[in-house]
């Protein structure tokens, strides 16, 4: 199944636009005020910066999630892949509090790789339920400032060191 990016959920995509047209009219206006030369120079930057925002917003529109018999791959954009087998996501779960509120994760112990992910995706509720289903699914729930990759190296930490004790 493929879960693709909603843009309906991201509420700031339009100060982006706003920027880019503001960029493009700064660069236009240096014509006014600037001998010819360095407002070329000063447009040229600003549809450029303009143009890379643009970019950069397409790139992460692209995100989807693609789940699969053996795991799940993530696309975060169109030249960055990761791959999670279910068979070796140790842990996995929904953030409450701290900096990724609402967020879910799912991690591999064996190759340490995390991804965490916001509820951009259309029908994410299935793709967390496909993520109960093949996974060690538990509630996290973080300190204002932690973030879940803080937390769990303090939980792996704890964990190792219990095992040497024994």
């Amino acid at each position: 199944m493929t879960y693709k990016y909603n843009p309906k959920t991201n509420k700031k995509r339009i100060l982006f636009y706003i920027f880019c047209i503001v960029c493009i009219l700064a660069g236009i206006s240096t014509f006014f005020f600037m001998q010819k030369l360095s407002a070329l120079l000063c447009c040229a930057a600003c549809f450029y910066l303009s143009w890379y925002t643009i970019k950069t917003i397409r790139g992460f529109m692209s995100s989807k999630i693609v789940t699969y018999t053996e795991g799940f791959t993530v696309y975060t954009s169109p030249n960055e892949k990761l791959e999670f087998d279910w068979n070796k996501i140790t842990h996995a779960g929904h953030i409450t509090g701290g900096k990724n509120n609402g967020h879910i994760f799912a991690y591999m112990e064996s190759e340490d790789k995390i991804i965490v992910l916001p509820p951009i995706f259309v029908d994410f509720n299935s793709f967390v339920t496909e993520l109960k289903e093949h996974s060690p699914w538990q509630e996290y729930t973080l300190s204002d400032d932690e973030t879940i990759s803080s937390y769990l190296k303090k939980q792996l930490v704890v964990q190792d060191e219990k095992k040497e004790d024994n």
